[in-house]
């Protein structure tokens, strides 16, 4: 049996798939505050969750201290 899609109905299966949200890669971590804490995040964007599809399970952003002596800077994760 031989069917035959045209691209409409081709294209309406495509986007009816359902995708399970992914976390991006983190960002950069920012530069230490007054408070010497530093934040970095990621999105639930690679793929976004859509069609009903499940969100990133997880934190979209990471918090650590900074602690910082003369010369150098270490950094205490939390």
């Amino acid at each position: 049996v031989y069917y035959s899609l045209t691209l409409s109905v081709l294209s309406a299966i495509l986007l009816s798939i359902i995708y399970t949200g992914s976390w991006s890669d983190w960002k950069e971590w920012t530069a230490c505050d007054l408070d010497r804490n530093r934040q970095r995040v990621r999105t639930c964007s690679d793929p976004s969750p859509s069609c009903g599809g499940a969100e990133c399970a997880g934190n979209k952003s990471e918090t650590n201290r900074c602690c910082v002596h003369p010369g150098v800077v270490f950094n205490i994760v939390t």
